[in-house]
């Protein structure tokens, strides 16, 4: 088989396409390429240069090729039943998983497999579906992220507020000094909660971010 090296005109991505075969799908967004459109446009037409040097005014001039254009990619076309299957084959994978790193693994696994480039698109797009759903609490943990901080970042500051005004306070009334340790103390105790939220949002960011490495859209 004639495998060349080209790029999806769709997503951007580095794929492989058979030149002998009439058609070629993207691996990473499944859309259908027409090899044959797509390899041609990247070879000047011969009887195109050939008429530039036939013209006499233009003889005499360096001819220069002419600017390839990508081919347009069109909409991939999967069957209903095409679809179902492929469907239906990540879903019993993704049951059969039982560990993190299994979970973790699955995409990768896909792309490594024997299916057809048609196949293992429909296949990454419900992986990213079923492990989003899969994944719930933790996405809405790290959607909490930014507020869980400012959450904390306002307590210190108040807690640190009140210790210095409590402290001015004192050298003029030296029973302010157990007011304000009381109220410090019922700062720090009230802000736990608020702590464990953003340990908890954090856990979850740091977690999510290693499927997206893997390549995982969540």
């Amino acid at each position: 088989m004639a495998i060349k090296d080209a790029t999806c005109p769709a997503c951007g991505k580095s794929i492989k396409l058979n030149d002998e075969k009439p058609f070629g799908f993207c691996s990473f967004c499944g859309h259908k390429i027409d090899t044959a459109e797509y390899f041609s446009a990247k070879v000047p037409k011969a009887s195109a240069v050939q008429a530039e040097t036939d013209k006499p005014e233009l003889a005499a001039a360096p001819i220069s090729a002419p600017t390839p254009t990508p081919a347009a990619a069109p909409s991939i076309k999967i069957t209903q039943d095409a679809q179902s299957s492929a469907i239906s084959q990540i879903e019993a994978m993704f049951t059969l998983c039982s560990t993190e790193q299994e979970y973790m693994g699955l995409r990768q696994r896909v792309l490594d497999g024997t299916y057809s480039d048609q196949d293992k698109a429909v296949m990454v797009s419900e992986l990213d579906r079923l492990m989003s759903k899969r994944l719930h609490d933790e996405l809405a943990l790290e959607a909490d992220l930014p507020a869980a901080k400012e959450e904390v970042s306002k307590l210190a500051m108040g807690t640190v507020l009140i210790a210095v005004i409590g402290l001015v306070v004192t050298m003029f009334f030296p029973i302010a000094l157990l007011i304000t340790a009381v109220l410090v103390l019922c700062c720090i105790a009230g802000g736990a909660k608020d702590r464990k939220r953003k340990k908890q949002c954090v856990r979850a960011h740091k977690h999510l971010e290693q499927y997206r490495k893997l390549g995982y859209k969540l």
